[in-house]
């Protein structure tokens, strides 16, 4: 039989003298309180002296180490290599301007230069087909409506799907919208604001300037809202001078004379040739398919990034490379390994271009499926006819699919 103790176990002694305890403190804190509360004090206790010398060189060490603390941060932060302030210290230290004279020309040709976008590496960078139609659109701008202050611009998303172009092209113009639009990609992100903009009393006056994406599967919502409501109030009429992206137009309201000759509503025998850039990419293309399939074996299954094919030995043609990730000519550029099978995912490409990559890069050797979604069902077995691939690509999705076999 085993041994009982005969010690008691203390739990419930344990817990009367929490009890007492919290009983106590209770106590003497609300009689703390009391006498706070009435303004009592003890007879014992002293009234607080006066502060003395000694508080005064306290609180004068504690300001002069905050002060020196603070002004050391701030040296730091404002004189740091890549700070975003240009002040003497960098001007001398970077740029080597530390005479008055040498200051005075940097600030001359700082004046004299011309806003640019740097190259960045997130969904808010411009590609180089980007640019392309920002500088369309800028041009046309400057041309026909370069007297006016709000114009109306609708060019749509960028390379990474983001509504932001038109936004750009008019602060490159030094313009703004028409319509009451602060920044479209947020605009439209909220119903109530998007259903106020295209409810606010703008009406376009006969003559007006409308730049306009050729391609209007790139207009987001309240883009082709907009855009559909221009047309129910008045005819477009193409103006000389659009480029293969970007179309100028003057606005006639329903009811006005037409002007003399007609009006054409669509560019006639716009050029849809491919860009010198565009050709570098689609050339590099073939070569950098085969990079990829030569070292396959080394690459690891799952989502594949520059760094990842650099250190297996892949040879990245610089078309498809910004800053330290993929990318190409029109956009974002993903690689995945999944086994045996490689898919390269190219963002961006505009209608000619989707259907050169379906029908000329379906027969490039291991090459297994095309597509223009990211969705199994459509993907087509390679190599695909020049009728196919202009089908796939009639539905504009900005999207091309390659998927590889790792050993053809």
């Amino acid at each position: 039989m085993p041994a009982v103790s005969s010690k008691p176990d203390g739990s419930p002694q344990l817990c009367r003298s929490f009890a007492r305890r919290l009983v106590l403190l209770t106590t003497l804190l609300a009689a703390s309180l009391a006498g706070c509360s009435d303004g009592s004090s003890s007879s014992s206790s002293e009234p607080l002296a006066p502060p003395g010398p000694a508080d005064d060189l306290r609180l004068t060490n504690a300001w002069l180490v905050g002060t020196q603390r603070m002004s050391s941060f701030s040296s730091l932060y404002l004189f740091r290599v890549g700070s975003p302030y240009s002040l003497v210290v960098q001007q001398c230290r970077d740029h080597g301007r530390c005479t008055p004279a040498a200051l005075g020309r940097g600030i001359s040709e700082t004046l004299r230069s011309q806003l640019t976008l740097e190259p960045r590496a997130d969904i808010w960078a411009m590609t180089p087909y980007d640019l392309q139609v920002l500088g369309d659109a800028k041009r046309l701008i400057d041309r026909f409506a370069a007297a006016d202050t709000e114009v109306t611009v609708l060019l749509g998303e960028n390379g990474a799907g983001v509504q932001t172009v038109s936004d750009t092209a008019l602060m490159f113009a030094g313009k703004w919208h028409t319509w009451p639009r602060s920044f479209t990609f947020t605009d439209e992100l909220v119903p109530e604001l998007a259903a106020r903009i295209l409810a606010a009393p703008v009406a376009l006056q006969t003559g007006s300037v409308i730049i306009l994406r050729q391609d209007e599967a790139n207009l987001g919502l309240l883009e082709s809202s907009l855009l559909k409501l221009i047309r129910s109030t008045g005819s477009l009429c193409v103006l000389e001078g659009s480029t293969p992206e970007v179309a100028a137009y003057r606005f006639w309201k329903n009811g006005t004379p037409q002007p003399t000759g007609g009006c054409m509503e669509r560019p006639v025998d716009t050029p849809t040739k491919i860009s010198d850039a565009e050709n570098q990419a689609l050339q590099a293309l073939p070569g950098f398919i085969g990079n990829i399939q030569s070292s396959g074996d080394a690459l690891p299954n799952g989502p594949i990034d520059l760094a990842t094919l650099r250190r297996a030995g892949v040879n990245v043609p610089s078309p498809f490379v910004r800053g330290r990730r993929l990318a190409s000519f029109w956009g974002e550029a993903t690689l995945s390994k999944a086994g045996k099978r490689l898919t390269l995912d190219l963002f961006g490409p505009r209608r000619s271009v989707c259907r050169n990559l379906l029908a000329g890069f379906s027969r490039i050797s291991g090459v297994a499926r095309v597509a223009t979604t990211a969705t199994l069902a459509d993907e087509q077995i390679a190599p695909v006819t020049d009728e196919q691939a202009a089908k796939a690509c009639a539905p504009l999705t900005g999207f091309v699919r390659l998927v590889l076999d790792l050993h053809p």
